[in-house]
């Protein structure tokens, strides 16, 4: 840990677990403050470091409003180095003829309505210079369509939050904002 790290604040959601809980473990390691933000924060496990874990479900128009004013309020947080919009839902594992319109709305809502609504409540947050990371898919990849059934509202919420998140990139010249797609990780979603 460099001293120089003591000062880096980074905000993840989705870190009571799988890719999430990875990335806060690394970052709290290198000495800085982790703002976990799960929809059940008593499900996380306890962390070594500086971590403030808050409550907020990324299906929801508010909750991350309610996050950022609680970061200012109660946690004297003004700025963040880096936000990472990690969770996710995987959808209802049907065939587009078989699926509900309901369904599409709450994976649009999780996967990629969230991460919008994420970015712009901790914009104002986010240090010139700072990053905002989506963690994506290559399900969202239109040349990767024909390789797996019974995940078209993912890979189209996946294919949505990639446009939306290279749009940002081109928007704020001070800010790098990107995607990510893991690949296959060994977590309970894959199991």
């Amino acid at each position: 840990m460099t001293s120089n790290n003591q000062d880096k604040v980074i905000l993840i959601t989705g870190t009571s677990q799988g890719i999430g809980q990875g990335i806060a473990k690394h970052y709290l390691k290198q000495g800085w403050t982790v703002i976990g933000v799960n929809r059940n924060p008593e499900k996380t496990p306890k962390l070594e470091g500086n971590i403030i874990t808050l409550k907020a479900d990324q299906s929801s128009l508010t909750d991350f409003h309610d996050v950022v004013k609680e970061l200012k309020t109660k946690h004297n947080i003004t700025q963040i180095d880096i936000v990472v919009a990690n969770s996710g839902t995987g959808g209802p594992g049907a065939l587009l003829k078989d699926a509900s319109p309901t369904d599409l709305d709450y994976v649009y809502q999780v996967n990629t309505r969230g991460p919008l609504v994420l970015y712009q409540t901790t914009r104002p947050l986010l240090k010139d210079n700072g990053t905002f990371v989506v963690i994506s898919s290559l399900a969202g990849s239109l040349q990767r369509t024909f390789m797996w059934e019974l995940i078209g509202f993912y890979g189209a919420s996946k294919a949505a939050v990639n446009y939306l998140t290279r749009t940002i990139h081109f928007e704020e010249p001070t800010l790098k904002a990107f995607t990510i797609d893991p690949g296959s990780v060994d977590t309970y979603v894959n199991r």
